[in-house]
C-alpha cells in the first residue's frame, strides 16, 4: 500500500500512496493538504504514531469525503 521513506521528510501524500487512492487526492481543491512535514523538529514516537494513524485512515475509510 505505502511506499517505505525516512520520517524526516517532507511528505506529499499522492506519492506515498499507491492505486486508488491517489486518485482520491487528485480531486483534493487545497492542494496543500496533501503536504505533511516531518522534518520539523518532533519527538519520533508522535512521528510514528502520525504515521500509523495516516496509514490506517486511508486504509480502513474507504470514502474520500470521510478521509
Amino acid at each position: 500500500m505505502k511506499k517505505k521513506i525516512p520520517l524526516k521528510q517532507k511528505l506529499y501524500l499522492p506519492e506515498y500512496f499507491k492505486g486508488n487512492v491517489v486518485q482520491s487526492f487528485q480531486k483534493e481543491s487545497d492542494q496543500r493538504l496533501l503536504y505533511w512535514d516531518f522534518e520539523k523538529d518532533l519527538d519520533e514516537k508522535i512521528k510514528i504514531q502520525i504515521e500509523i494513524l495516516l496509514n490506517e485512515i486511508v486504509r480502513t475509510i474507504k470514502n474520500r469525503e470521510d478521509r
